[in-house]
């Protein structure tokens, strides 16, 4: 057994002959194909001196056991501003042994409505069953313009200052110091 798209060396085989003792074989490969599922025949064939001839075979299975490799076009984490369009990137698919898949299908739902982690699973399916996986993480921060983040998360009394926007589309600077909050409208 050998996994599709390895190498196949195989071990050989060896011949005796009553008269002529240890005779050579040859040994037939060719028709492995290492980078297709199946079973395969590997053919030895032994010839003594007067011509005689007599064959043997060994069987080779190729199997496929890997998952397709997905790859998130983009972020593996997403950051989304509250209530702004979550945009699909998409993913790609590539496998070692089935070169027909080159996609993966996105599955999960984003609510840039509403704050949270979110997840859009990426699946890829092989011709032989596997199944590769990987998941991208949206995160919609806290959806509220007119709180206060302690972003750093460092203590309570850290002054923050950052640029948000309300409802309205207004520039508003916040001003965190402590347990107070201050709010004002300014030019950005």
């Amino acid at each position: 057994t050998v996994e599709c798209g390895a190498a196949y060396t195989d071990a050989g085989a060896t011949a005796a002959d009553t008269c002529d003792g240890t005779v050579n074989v040859t040994v037939n490969t060719s028709g492995v194909l290492t980078n297709t599922p199946g079973t395969y025949f590997v053919v030895f064939t032994a010839v003594d001196s007067p011509g005689n001839r007599q064959t043997a075979a060994r069987t080779v299975t190729v199997i496929d056991t890997t998952a397709p490799v997905v790859t998130i076009n983009g972020p593996y984490t997403q950051y989304l501003n509250c209530g702004l369009v979550y945009f699909e990137l998409g993913a790609l698919a590539s496998d070692s042994c089935d070169s027909s898949v080159i996609s993966a299908v996105a599955t999960g739902d984003v609510n840039t409505s509403v704050a949270g982690t979110y997840s859009v699973s990426y699946v890829a399916i092989d011709a032989s069953g596997n199944v590769g996986i990987a998941i991208r993480l949206v995160e919609v921060p806290y959806c509220d313009p007119f709180a206060c983040y302690d972003w750093d998360n460092n203590a309570i009394s850290d002054v923050l200052q950052f640029c948000l926007a309300d409802r309205n589309g207004i520039p508003l600077v916040l001003q965190a110091n402590g347990p107070t909050c201050q709010i004002s409208t300014s030019s950005i």
